[in-house]
């Protein structure tokens, strides 16, 4: 349905007409030199019945064939199939003119068994056939061509704002006076007990400043990249704790290369350490495991008596920015006593949006 009121728009009416007026006049006109008919007025009855059944044959094909372009450019895209792609579209062509050409044979020889079909109008079939089909095709693929450059130009104005505002949330929360003076509290009592540890400290803190600072170059993340910082995050986080955060982590090696948006793990750990109570007797428990294409963060569930002020904007920021490039969302919900955060993984497949090296492979989600 979604097909057919897409193809019932001005733009593509009106190039329907186009091929069907084309098409039912080079009829009349082969008609008019073979002079088949006595009087002009048959030829324009002629010329009229071919002009309304090209249109619905020229409707039903755009629909079939937008539907083509469509499975091709998800299965076998341009950039990454070339002579594949070309070779299935030129086999879909000859097959369609065969089919009309026979088709168009068949349907004369039942009406007019004794004379059948010259040579030369066969032929003249057949070219006709293969013009209108291959007009078909190129106009579609032109008009989705454009129609996915203008999406990909939106998506990417929409991305380039969404991180904008993630990036400077997370650049405001990291500079927070709050969290650089509980930082160096820490670093202040390691320095005296164990400056190993507080050489670790500072590297870390060091790691978290440069991966926030830096993105700005990127719009996604490889979950291996997301990991490492989660890492360094997290050591600080113990150590501020006293140990009372357990984190597991089990995630495929072939999950790391895929995508995900940046510090999109640090706001659903940072929430289990915000809204969970933490000591000795109730540890907070993370763990951190890739499964089906998602990421899935789950931490024991402990909620505090007195809740923390929550905007819940972290989540939505999230969702907000994978609803610009997948229909499968990020789930976050309650399940035995865990807190459990999904985030589809994005695969690099195929392109979608070329403002980065990894933006611009963004359309498959596995």
């Amino acid at each position: 349905m979604g097909y057919l009121l897409h193809s019932l728009n001005r733009q593509y009416l009106r190039f329907y007409m186009t091929i069907t007026v084309v098409i039912s006049c080079l009829l009349a006109l082969e008609e008019i030199l073979r002079q088949q008919y006595l009087h002009f007025t048959d030829v324009i009855v002629e010329f009229v019945t071919d002009l309304f059944v090209y249109f619905i044959v020229s409707l039903l094909l755009g629909l079939f064939t937008q539907q083509i372009i469509h499975w091709l450019n998800q299965k076998y895209p341009w950039e990454n199939h070339l002579s594949k792609r070309l070779s299935i579209e030129v086999g879909i062509l000859v097959s369609l003119v065969g089919l009309f050409s026979a088709g168009q044979s068949y349907i004369v020889y039942k009406l007019a068994p004794t004379e059948g079909l010259s040579v030369k109008y066969e032929v003249m079939a057949v070219l006709m056939y293969f013009i209108g089909l291959s007009m078909l095709f190129a106009y579609h693929e032109y008009v989705i061509f454009k129609e996915q450059k203008k999406y990909v130009a939106n998506v990417a104005d929409k991305l380039k704002k969404q991180n904008l505002l993630i990036k400077y949330d997370a650049l405001k929360h990291q500079i927070d006076p709050h969290f650089l003076f509980n930082g160096l509290n820490v670093l202040a009592a390691l320095m005296k007990k164990d400056k190993p540890l507080a050489e670790q400290f500072i590297q870390r803190l060091s790691e978290v400043y440069r991966y926030v600072l830096e993105l700005n170059k990127v719009e996604f993340v490889t979950l291996n990249e997301e990991l490492d910082f989660i890492d360094s995050y997290l050591f600080m986080q113990r150590l501020r704790y006293n140990e009372t955060i357990h984190v597991s982590k089990n995630v495929k090696n072939s999950d790391l290369k895929k995508l995900v948006p940046p510090m999109a793990l640090q706001v659903i750990v940072e929430n289990a350490l915000k809204h969970n109570e933490i000591s000795a007797a109730k540890t907070l428990k993370i763990s951190i495991n890739s499964s089906d294409g998602y990421v899935v963060v789950s931490n024991s569930y402990n909620p505090k008596e007195t809740p923390n002020t929550s905007t819940g904007l972290g989540q939505k920021n999230i969702i907000e920015r994978y609803q610009l490039i997948d229909s499968r969302l990020p789930q976050f919900y309650v399940e035995e006593q865990k807190y459990v955060a999904k985030l589809p993984l994005i695969q690099v497949a195929k392109s979608i949006v070329p403002q980065t090296a990894a933006i611009s492979n963004v359309w498959a989600v596995t």
